[in-house]
């Protein structure tokens, strides 16, 4: 039985009128793909994960799912795609690009697995239901790699034994792996074997197991979260209070020392990316192509208003003041929707 997500993937690739096309866009990302990407994302983090890392890479994840969304109108194979499929797919390679920045030596041994597996002309690579990368001999079968632990532990002790310390190339021992399991495995934990035997150190915590549980935690406690989010709902409401170029003046420039101001609130949850499109007067594609260059300098602010630089400082400069005054005295007018020019 279809499900409606992928309905509504299906009736958005078949919508004629652009109005029709984003109306099903925004649901599809929204409502389907937003929670999904976040599930996908959390069980690739492991178990350690930080919400932090979770929530800002699940964003990183949505922003590119809607570029990917926006490109398949154009490509004639699209209607084999599944939506969930290339939307856990999409979470894993945003979830693998943050591991290679975390940690580059693990980061670089696993592409030159990807060009070595995918240039071995006995080695097939392909997607389980689930839309992760799986990889097995040549003739294994479309299997969804899901090898166990256990069998995964004793075929890398075997090789570690087999070797002695001895060096080999990753193509060489990803062929040997793959033999000794005699059964497609996922490529992260072919990855993971590899690096371990070939004595790359900085791998990533969900290559850690049991060990992970000995790590502390570096992010903030439940409490002082708790605190931060209910500050940040309050200038969030006044934020959105703001006349429209004055709220995007602030927003589009405001930072923090880990960067933009505005993943901070995508992160607490404090507001979704759809809201966060809204209250700028964006699509959330407009939004998703601006994400990872926040924050933006006055000058392409003031481009994307028809405005001087010196205008966006004083519409920024408004906003801060009356915020000051606001939050200062504590008094706020109801929260209520509000036509300006």
């Amino acid at each position: 039985m279809q499900s409606r997500s992928q309905e509504i993937f299906e009736r958005y690739l078949a919508a004629a009128p652009p109005e029709e096309a984003e109306a099903l866009l925004a649901e599809l990302l929204v409502t389907h793909g937003q929670p999904l990407l976040q599930r996908a994302v959390e069980r690739r983090l492991g178990r350690r994960r930080r919400p932090a890392d979770a929530a800002d890479l699940a964003n990183e994840a949505t922003a590119e799912l809607l570029a990917r969304l926006r490109t398949l109108r154009a490509d004639a194979n699209a209607a084999a795609f599944r939506f969930d499929a290339l939307a856990t797919a999409v979470a894993a390679n945003t979830v693998h690009r943050h591991w290679g920045r975390l940690f580059p030596e693990w980061g670089r041994l696993r592409k030159r697995l990807r060009y070595a597996v995918e240039t071995d002309g006995g080695i097939a690579l392909w997607r389980n239901p689930r839309g992760e990368l799986v990889c097995g001999l040549e003739g294994a079968g479309p299997e969804s790699g899901e090898a166990a632990e256990l069998e995964i532990a004793k075929c890398r002790a075997v090789l570690q034994e087999e070797d002695g310390g001895k060096a080999r190339p990753v193509s060489e021992l990803a062929r040997r792996i793959l033999a000794r399991l005699a059964r497609p495995i996922e490529f992260r934990a072919l990855a993971d074997m590899v690096a371990r035997l070939s004595g790359v150190r900085d791998r990533p915590p969900l290559a850690l197991g049991d060990h992970a549980a000995a790590v502390p935690d570096p992010a903030p406690d439940a409490g002082q979260r708790l605190a931060e989010r209910e500050r940040l709902e309050i200038l969030w409401r006044e934020i959105r209070d703001l006349p429209p170029r004055q709220r995007a003046a602030l927003l589009l420039n405001l930072r923090t020392s880990h960067g933009a101001a505005l993943w901070i609130w995508a992160d607490l949850g404090v507001a979704r990316f759809d809201e966060l499109a809204a209250c700028l007067e964006m699509t959330p594609r407009e939004l998703a192509e601006l994400w990872n260059r926040l924050p933006l300098e006055d000058m392409e602010i003031a481009g994307r208003f028809g405005l001087e630089r010196q205008q966006i400082i004083n519409l920024r400069q408004a906003a801060r003041q009356r915020l000051a005054r606001r939050t200062q005295t504590g008094a706020r007018a109801p929260i209520r929707e509000r036509n300006r020019s």
